[in-house]
């Protein structure tokens, strides 16, 4: 089982919500809220840390997630659990790949969606045929790119913006409120599928930080487009982050600046889209207990095939893509990454506590 360390754990997770963000926000968090979503993100705070508590106790005590399960529900709740986070991932790679395609038409539309999608997707087989350090290297050299990226995305956006444009807030009842927490706390809860086949150095404190600068970002990027474009017509662009970048008044001197930002962008999807794919391989191996590489590949080249066929179907198009982004993945996310750990970890403990207290009596 393959071992990642806590700054590449930081790493994945950054590219993950960077890579989403740019194409969901604002208008996941004020689609319901208002302008008031742009404080949700402080909201999501609580639920942060109870999920960063209980995912320290499940690799402080067990290697895995998968040892965890074991030990304590046994193989086949193990087995039932790995098949529906696969699932999960399968579904986030068909997404990546939606939203790649999608992106693709708009930039070069004389390239085509299809096109896009079948070869990010060859892309990302061979680099699962590459291997597992491969991939990691190329995540730690688009990571840093991503800080240049967002660096200079906030400078060159910063001059000019209207405050006013994001007053008065709106005041949302409680129903649009939850509704608006959604893709925040969903997005960090992707943390644990993310990890679930991996032997993760898992660190409490780091992970918290990375989540509460994570949240601070979300914020900083749907006031900074509310404050250029005004929230009405912020919800009706498709990638108000990318029509952002061109209305910086920086860029009227070079498109160069244009192009570097979507060209790093459609990298760090790739990146994305490499690991997450690898996840869904290894899990298939691990769950189905492959042990030869030709078998793996086998099974990597068929799991691109039916992903890739997922991606190129038009049951999506471009606004329920970004809708699905927004709202139905995060919620894939909350249940398999934040409810059902949370729950699995009380049960645990109370199987603990009585199995204890019959030892004693």
């Amino acid at each position: 089982m393959k071992r990642i360390l806590s700054h590449h754990i930081l790493m994945l997770y950054f590219m993950f919500i960077a890579v989403f963000s740019v194409s969901v926000l604002p208008s996941a968090l004020t689609s319901k809220a208002g302008t008031a979503g742009i404080i949700i993100p402080a909201c999501a705070l609580p639920a942060a840390a109870i999920f960063c508590l209980v995912i320290n106790y499940i690799y402080k005590n067990y290697s895995t997630a998968g040892e965890f399960l074991k030990e304590n529900f046994g193989e086949r709740f193990t087995k039932i659990i790995s098949f529906l986070i696969i699932a999960q991932l399968a579904v986030c790679s068909v997404m990546l790949l939606k939203s790649f395609g999608s992106r693709m038409e708009q930039t070069l539309s004389y390239i085509g969606r299809e096109i896009s999608i079948i070869v990010l997707m060859a892309l990302a087989f061979f680099a699962v045929a590459s291997g597992f350090k491969t991939i990691i290297r190329t995540v730690a050299i688009c990571s840093l790119l991503l800080c240049i990226t967002v660096v200079l995305m906030l400078v060159f956006s910063v001059k000019g913006l209207d405050f006013t444009l994001a007053l008065p807030f709106f005041k949302p009842d409680i129903s649009a409120f939850s509704k608006s927490l959604i893709f925040p706390v969903g997005s960090f809860c992707f943390l644990a599928p993310m990890l679930f086949f991996y032997k993760p150095v898992f660190k409490a404190k780091s992970a918290f930080g990375a989540v509460l600068l994570s949240l601070v970002f979300m914020s900083a990027i749907s006031l900074i487009i509310i404050c250029t474009f005004s929230l009405p017509v912020s919800e009706k662009i498709s990638f108000p982050f990318f029509s952002l970048i061109k209305s910086a008044d920086t860029f009227s001197v070079s498109e160069h600046f244009d192009a570097f930002f979507n060209a790093n962008w459609l990298i760090f999807s790739a990146a994305l889209l490499c690991f997450v794919f690898y996840s869904v391989c290894e899990g298939i191996k691990q769950a189905v207990e492959i042990k030869s590489i030709t078998a793996f590949i086998g099974i990597s080249a068929v799991s691109g095939i039916i992903i890739g066929a997922f991606a190129l179907s038009d049951f999506l198009d471009s606004e329920k893509i970004i809708a699905f982004n927004s709202f139905y993945l995060p919620y894939f996310n909350i249940i398999l990454g934040f409810i059902l750990p949370v729950f699995l970890v009380i049960i645990s403990k109370i199987k603990q506590k009585v199995h204890k207290n019959v030892t004693i009596s």
